[in-house]
């Protein structure tokens, strides 16, 4: 059947973390590392799979944990194959949704399996095998609607990335809240999920800012998405230790 894409709105908070953590009344929180698999060429582009839209991810509490292939941004004609409507097969967990961050709005598709801790271990560890924690139909979508053959065993993992994740409410809407921390990065996003069948995701997004605004949170105005400013500095850092 048709896919009917959700809408993922998401606001990055600037300025001190610590003191949005205070405003939110977050504390706690649960924690796993985050993964991001690309090629590192010194010379070279730092990050060519983002550069072109893919995003390869390994995440993880020490005990589950998820490989995603995710495309963003893409569009429909992108999803070909058994992609172009809903997918399911096994463990595997197929989205197609909008995502929303102030006036950027981009369509995202993504497949994600479920990876054990042992496996997360061996894929990101110096001189493992990042392809381990890939299957077959993820290659498979990627060949399909990226138009991209990778060669997993030149992936490098870039990380990790310290996220710590809650649940919450602005305005009696349920947000969720990541915290980012690598290096001399700190971040902390906020989202919400607008489902087809629920309001207008205009008048959310709305509702959401000014809920945001009103717990006095200041919303980042930088267009780059943290993915990528992430990215640049932990595959900048590969670079200098290769």
């Amino acid at each position: 059947m048709p896919i009917v894409e959700a809408v993922e709105i998401k606001v990055n908070i600037a300025g001190d973390i610590r003191e949005a953590l205070k405003d939110l009344e977050l504390s706690g929180g649960a924690r796993r590392s985050v993964w991001f698999l690309d090629y590192v060429h010194p010379g070279g582009a730092l990050h060519p799979l983002l550069t072109a839209g893919v995003i390869l991810r390994v995440r993880g509490d020490g005990e589950d944990g998820d490989s995603t292939v995710k495309l963003r941004p893409c569009v429909r004609s992108q999803l070909a194959g058994a992609w172009a409507d809903e997918y399911t097969d096994g463990g595997s967990v197929y989205r197609v949704e909008r995502d929303w961050t102030g006036t950027r709005r981009v369509l995202a598709a993504s497949l994600v399996t479920a990876v054990s801790s042992t496996e997360m271990a061996r894929a990101t560890m110096s001189g493992g095998d990042p392809g381990e924690v890939f299957d077959p139909h993820q290659a498979e979508f990627l060949r399909t609607c990226a138009h991209v053959d990778v060669d997993f065993s030149q992936l490098v993992a870039l990380g990790p990335i310290k996220a710590t994740r809650w649940k919450t409410k602005v305005d009696e809407l349920k947000v969720n809240a990541e915290r980012w921390r690598v290096g001399p990065l700190d971040f902390l996003e906020l989202s919400i999920r607008v489902e087809p069948d629920q309001a207008d995701p205009e008048v959310r997004q709305a509702r959401f800012h000014h809920g945001v605004e009103a717990l006095h949170l200041h919303v980042d105005q930088n267009r780059k998405a943290k993915t990528e400013t992430v990215l640049d500095y932990l595959a900048a850092a590969a670079v200098d230790r290769a």
